[in-house]
């Protein structure tokens, strides 16, 4: 009587182990938004910018990959509307980007500070927008074209880098 006690009380044990399994709360899925591959014509290693996305569509961080070392870094919306460091050298912040007036649901208008000539000290800014367009999440230019490519031509006297001369939007389908 014991022994059948025992086995009744370990299979209702693990029918309810099973049973909360089955009702458990799943990690919603999180989307990955490919935006843009960023290059430049000085050095092999590019950059992806994505977006990552709720099941609700809205966004929830934007990510870069150095696509050399496969590294992942996540900007969570909390740090969006303060400048992002994508490039620092010798401790000094040589590209950023910044999201003004940002909301997970139409994204934001887009500042990319880079340097122009690093001898003197000048910056430059490249303007565009993240937004929802038919549905999808894009990058746009100020004059709403929209784009998939960064390709950010440098800037050299006698072969010595000193700057970035401009940066080029560009689709690539």
């Amino acid at each position: 009587m014991a022994q059948n006690m025992r086995f009744i009380i370990l299979t209702l044990f693990c029918a309810s182990l099973a049973g909360s399994q089955c009702f458990a709360e799943e990690t919603p899925p999180v989307e990955e938004i490919f935006l843009a591959k960023i290059s430049t014509d000085y050095v092999k290693k590019s950059y992806d910018l994505s977006l990552r996305l709720n099941p609700q569509k809205l966004i929830t961080a934007i990510l870069t990959k150095n696509n050399k070392k496969n590294k992942k870094k996540v900007y969570p919306v909390n740090v969006l509307n303060k400048p992002i460091i994508l490039v620092k050298a010798i401790g000094i912040d040589l590209i950023s980007l910044k999201c003004d007036n940002f909301a997970t649901s139409r994204g934001c208008d887009i500042t990319i500070e880079y340097p122009y000539n690093l001898t003197i000290g000048r910056f430059k800014k490249f303007k565009a927008k993240l937004q929802k367009i038919d549905g999808q999440w894009q990058l746009t230019d100020e004059n709403n074209k929209r784009f998939n490519q960064l390709f950010l031509k440098a800037k050299k006297i006698l072969g010595v880098l000193i700057g970035i001369k401009r940066i080029v939007p560009g689709v690539k389908e």
